[in-house]
Formats: C-alpha cells, sequence, structure tokens
C-alpha cells in the first residue's frame, strides 16, 4: 500500500514539476518579449520622427531656395543638394520603418531574427554612408559657400559649433538609441529561441 501511495505521490510531484517548468518558461517568454516589443517600439517611435522631419524638411528647403536663392551659385547649389539628400532619406527611413513595423513577437522567431539582422545592416550602412559621404559633402559645400559669401568670423564659429553638435548628436543616437535597442531586441529574440527549442 505505501509503495502505491509513493508512486501517485512521485507522479503527482513529477506532474506538478513539469507545470511548473512550463509555467516558469512561459513567464519568461512573457517577460522576454515584452523587453523586446518596448525596443522595438523605441526603434519604430525614433525612425517615424526621423521620416516626419526629413518630409518637413523638403519643402522648408524649397521655400529657403525660392526666398534666398540666385545671389550665390554655392547657396543654390547646397539647397538643391539638400533637396536632393532628404528626398533619398524619405525613402530610406520609410524603408526601415516599413521593416520595423513587420516585426511581430506572435510570429516565427526566425522571422523576426531575420528582420532585426536585416534592420541591423541598414543601420550599419547608414552610419558608413553619413561619416563618409553626407557629412564631409555638407561640411565642403558649407565652408566653400561661407568663403563665397565672405561670412564674418562669428559665422565660421557657428558652422563649426553646428559641425560639433552635429556630430556628437548623430554619435549618441547611434550608440544610445539604435544600437543599444538593437542589441536588446536580439538578446530577447535569443532567449525566445532558445526557450522554443526546449519545447
Amino acid at each position: 500500500m505505501e509503495l502505491e501511495e509513493m508512486k501517485e505521490r512521485w507522479a503527482a510531484l513529477n506532474d506538478c514539476l513539469e507545470r511548473t517548468e512550463m509555467l516558469q518558461e512561459s513567464v519568461i517568454r512573457e517577460l522576454v518579449q515584452m523587453k523586446g516589443e518596448k525596443s522595438v517600439n523605441r526603434l519604430i517611435n525614433w525612425e517615424t520622427f526621423g521620416f516626419v522631419v526629413t518630409i518637413l524638411i523638403i519643402p522648408y528647403c524649397i521655400y529657403v531656395y525660392h526666398r534666398f536663392g540666385g545671389h550665390f551659385a554655392m547657396w543654390d547649389l547646397f539647397i538643391r543638394v539638400a533637396i536632393v539628400v532628404d528626398g533619398l532619406l524619405v525613402f530610406w527611413t520609410g524603408y526601415k520603418l516599413y521593416g520595423l513595423m513587420k516585426i511581430d513577437f506572435t510570429k516565427v522567431v526566425k522571422e523576426n531574427i531575420f528582420r532585426i539582422n536585416r534592420y541591423t545592416v541598414q543601420i550599419a550602412r547608414e552610419k558608413i554612408f553619413t561619416a563618409a559621404i553626407i557629412g564631409p559633402l555638407f561640411v565642403i559645400l558649407s565652408v566653400v559657400m561661407s568663403i563665397e559669401m565672405k561670412a564674418p568670423d562669428f559665422i565660421w564659429g557657428v558652422l563649426l559649433g553646428v559641425v560639433v553638435t552635429t556630430t556628437v548628436a548623430c554619435y549618441w543616437l547611434y550608440k544610445r538609441v539604435f544600437d543599444k535597442n538593437i542589441r536588446r531586441l536580439q538578446e530577447s529574440l535569443a532567449v525566445i529561441a532558445e526557450i522554443d527549442e526546449e519545447e
């Protein structure tokens, strides 16, 4: 009789242990999923902000071009380049935003990992393009434009301040916003994939 009772208790304990493990995995998955969704939402918010700003810059540049253009060739060139680059940024930011919005934690983890890896590559390319082409292009155009306009000394100080502030802001944005949230999202997806493999 005691042996039968021990077997029943052992089976009950085993069932309880299995339910507890499943519950723990479920809770861990839910917490990790919430953390990942929070990171995705932050990235989406920043990309949406960038998308709206790039759209608003185009009419402003067109207004400035028509209002102040025609006096200096480099000024006109600077504004034209700004309009073209900004137009390309609208499409680029929209493309990145579209990819981020497809990340869905209720779907297959491999698809989400693929999407976040693609977004990581896009951000890496954006950093290189910004640092190697866009930044130097606008600095050179600004310097040549200021020389052509015979800008006073305080304009040179303002130009230097804008370049330094923009560089620091871009560095902060990429390190503290994009890289940090991408890393958190990748960690969350790795944990979820590990939990799914164990099931």
